[in-house]
């Protein structure tokens, strides 16, 4: 925050000068113990779709990747943390089928 020119930090708990961070868990100055277990309350499963193919022709695949995140910063975490019941399966997306051309 920056107050006429003088910049300071403030934390999560929205204190001047505070270093406090918001942890996997989503709570201001945790220390990612509170949610010790797994589970939809705290994480989900997100999809994001693989920009490269893995050909230039002749028919590639791209392989969507799959990412544990915390719901209420977003933030990616470990897979461990989200259910593996509630795991997507991602299927492969064929891209530039298009024959490849002789030099």
């Amino acid at each position: 925050m920056c107050i006429n020119g003088l910049c300071q930090k403030v934390g999560c708990d929205l204190r001047i000068g505070s270093d406090l961070t918001v942890d996997s868990c989503g709570v201001c100055g945790g220390d990612d113990t509170t949610c010790s277990g797994a589970g939809p309350a705290y994480y989900y499963w997100s999809v994001v779709q693989a920009a490269a193919c893995s050909r230039p022709c002749g028919g590639g695949v791209r392989r969507p990747e799959l990412k544990c995140r915390n719901r209420v910063t977003e933030e990616e975490v470990k897979h461990e943390l989200c259910k593996v019941e509630t795991k997507p399966r991602v299927v492969d997306e064929a891209c530039n089928t298009q024959p490849c051309v002789a030099r």
